[in-house]
């Protein structure tokens, strides 16, 4: 078993521990729990791909395992923690510093709240709720949440960034993202554009849906 794949385990392990054991409800139907930051540091050790993959695989077996929101709940849990982890561990790969932790936390705060946002009005208007409800509670509740737990998460990922690269050196476990290689590349390519997409999505399907 090489580096890559024990650091997968690794994570999935924490991940799914994360959030089983720390679920935080908060009114009126939102849960926070803190699985989105080790899946930012596993971003940023082993690149946008690769959390794309481990993301997908924690918040499926999630589902089955703690989720009580059903199959909404699963796509925005999804669609919110894919948008944070990727674009921050894409931001990073750029220029693997400190520095673009911070940057990348910041910036896939920033989209990541604006495109839940959509995300939101188009599976809760094709629920029970009325329009206008809708945006009250996109106001009041959804945009809050999504910008002060992905800021909180990015924080954390901050403060573990440096502790979890030398204990993973420590134990030779640490993976330097060959940015140049050409499998790497491509990969990196097919997975930010599947983020892209999920960008654009929510706001067609709003426009369509007037």
């Amino acid at each position: 078993m090489n580096n890559r794949t024990k650091l997968f385990y690794i994570f999935l392990l924490i991940t799914l521990l994360i959030s089983i054991i720390f679920r935080v409800p908060i009114e009126p139907f939102f849960e926070y729990d803190a699985k989105d930051i080790f899946l930012g540091l596993f971003g940023i050790i082993l690149g946008t791909p690769s959390a794309f993959i481990l993301t997908v695989v924690v918040i499926s077996l999630e589902l089955i395992m703690v989720s009580f929101f059903g199959i909404q709940g699963f796509i925005m849990n999804l669609c919110s923690t894919l948008l944070f982890v990727c674009l921050l561990s894409y931001i990073y790969s750029k220029k693997p510093c400190f520095k673009m932790v911070i940057i990348g936390g910041v910036i896939s705060t920033i989209i990541s709240t604006f495109i839940m946002i959509f995300y939101n009005y188009v599976i809760l208007t094709s629920m029970e709720y009325s329009k206008i409800e809708v945006i009250n509670l996109i106001i009041e509740f959804v945009i809050p949440f999504n910008f002060f737990k992905n800021l909180f998460n990015t924080f954390c990922i901050c403060i573990l960034y440096k502790p979890i690269i030398k204990l993973l050196s420590k134990y030779k476990l640490a993976h330097k993202i060959n940015i140049f290689n050409y499998s790497y590349r491509i990969a990196n390519m097919i997975f930010i554009s599947i983020i892209v997409i999920m960008m654009i999505l929510p706001i067609f399907l709003m426009i369509i849906s007037y």
